[in-house]
């Protein structure tokens, strides 16, 4: 058994489950620097063609993983 097998019960597949943990470091990076406010993250945040370039990538990554197959949401479901 390697670590690509592992799904931990979500039903997921390699990619997906491949995809989940890779998503997560951004959210884990992200949320440390909201919290501790490291001196360069600000200096990166004040360069425009940086800031833009995580705009963007934000933007894609959200049409990009937002677009699959239609799931019907469980409050819905008779």
């Amino acid at each position: 058994m390697s670590f690509f097998d592992i799904t931990y019960g979500a039903g997921l597949e390699q990619f997906q489950t491949i995809l989940v943990f890779l998503m997560l470091a951004p959210l884990i990076v992200v949320d440390f620097v909201l919290v501790y406010r490291p001196k360069f993250a600000d200096n990166w945040w004040q360069v425009r063609p940086l800031r833009w370039a995580a705009y963007v990538t934000a933007a894609c990554s959200l049409v990009f993983f937002g677009i699959g197959e239609p799931l019907e949401f469980i409050y819905f479901q008779s």
